[in-house]
């Protein structure tokens, strides 16, 4: 019979929330640009179908890299794995508010989070209630889309569209 034992329910619960502020933010990163296109092409000079195409070599990336990573760190603790990317997420975009050329936008990391991130929330809960768990996460992400690209946008066009970028960072540091 193996035994496994499980974290206090409040570190469950802060686990889970600090994923959920992760969805949300990654999502919100991913999606920010498309309500940013013309801020962005103003400011670097090149054409608005130019930063759309970014939003779609980012979303490219993300599929072809998914498979490929997730294996190559399958033997890695997914709480490392998760820690490492919200850091070098957390670099990445203040490195993209500093940009001052379109080509040192890039991104890569979000399929390793969307991979990691299920089963290390999974491994923290009884069965029973991991639907909820895996709901909240869901809830967490599409509010992204409701809340965090509206609220960037906004936050773009009162600034500029370098401010809500550096504002993802510290909510990857909040995390």
């Amino acid at each position: 019979m193996i035994v496994t034992t499980r974290p206090a329910p409040w570190r469950g619960v802060a686990v889970v929330t600090a994923l959920m502020l992760a969805a949300f933010t990654f999502n919100t990163a991913e999606n920010l640009p498309v309500g940013l296109l013309e801020l962005i092409s103003d400011d670097l000079q090149v054409s608005v179908s130019a930063v759309g195409l970014l939003v779609t070599g980012y979303a490219v990336a993300v599929v072809v890299a998914s498979l490929p990573l997730t294996h190559a760190v399958r033997t890695v603790p997914r709480r490392y794995v998760l820690t490492g990317l919200l850091a070098a997420l957390m670099v990445s975009s203040l490195a993209a508010a500093m940009a001052t050329s379109y080509g040192l936008l890039t991104a890569l990391g979000q399929a390793l989070f969307w991979a990691g991130m299920g089963p290390v929330a999974m491994g923290l809960f009884a069965p029973e209630v991991r639907g909820r768990v895996v709901g909240a996460l869901s809830v967490a992400g599409s509010s992204a889309l409701v809340l965090g690209i509206p609220a960037g946008t906004w936050l773009g066009q009162q600034s500029s569209w370098q401010v809500p970028v550096a504002a993802l960072a510290g909510l990857w540091y909040a995390t």
